[in-house]
């Protein structure tokens, strides 16, 4: 048996468990890179808009994103996180 090198675990693994972890955690990144560029590729108007305002502005404020972006599709679903607010007595 041989460390897989996922963590600092002292463990040993067998060899299959080994390839098959690798193997798996490879073929999950690979999905999520092309998802990934996928959804910058569809949404690169956006992404341009975004950075020509922070090169005339230096500093975009949610109000000037919500202008930006009013009309993506991202923005209208009803999924999205809500913001985090601190409430009182709590940091």
């Amino acid at each position: 048996m041989r460390p897989c090198g996922l963590s600092k675990m002292a463990t040993r693994w067998p060899p299959n468990v080994c390839s098959r972890v690798s193997e798996t955690a490879g073929r999950i990144l690979t999905q999520e890179m092309e998802d990934t560029l996928k959804m910058l590729q569809e949404n690169r108007e956006h992404l341009e808009a975004v950075s020509q305002a922070l090169l005339d502005k230096n500093r975009l404020y949610r109000k000037d994103l919500e202008g930006l972006l009013s009309n993506t599709p991202l923005n209208q679903e009803e999924n999205l996180r809500p913001t985090v607010q601190n409430s009182p007595g709590k940091r």
